[in-house]
């Protein structure tokens, strides 16, 4: 998986302190990871869900999520309240 930009989560990470720990591994494994399907990211992250184009990753005990968009390659938005403000990058979605 290609993740455009780690900056995104120091900047959340300032004022979400608590999620920085959970960030930094979601971002060490997804860096390394060649999923090609929702069963591979599961064996990674097993609460990962598939919401509509979506793939959902929970972020510190799920207090927050992580959705990232896999049509196109296009973005990965961290969420708190419906406020996304994380960077780009990919996931495959088979559903």
């Amino acid at each position: 998986m290609r993740v455009i930009s780690k900056a995104a989560i120091s900047e959340f990470s300032k004022t979400h302190k608590d999620a920085l720990e959970s960030l930094l591994h979601w971002h060490g494994v997804t860096r390394r990871a060649t999923w090609k399907h929702l069963v591979d990211v599961r064996a990674d992250f097993p609460h990962a869900d598939a919401v509509g184009i979506f793939t959902v990753f929970n972020i510190c005990g799920n207090k927050y999520r992580l959705a990232s968009i896999s049509t196109g390659g296009l973005a990965c938005a961290m969420a708190q309240d419906g406020t996304p403000t994380l960077s780009q990058s990919r996931v495959p979605h088979d559903l």
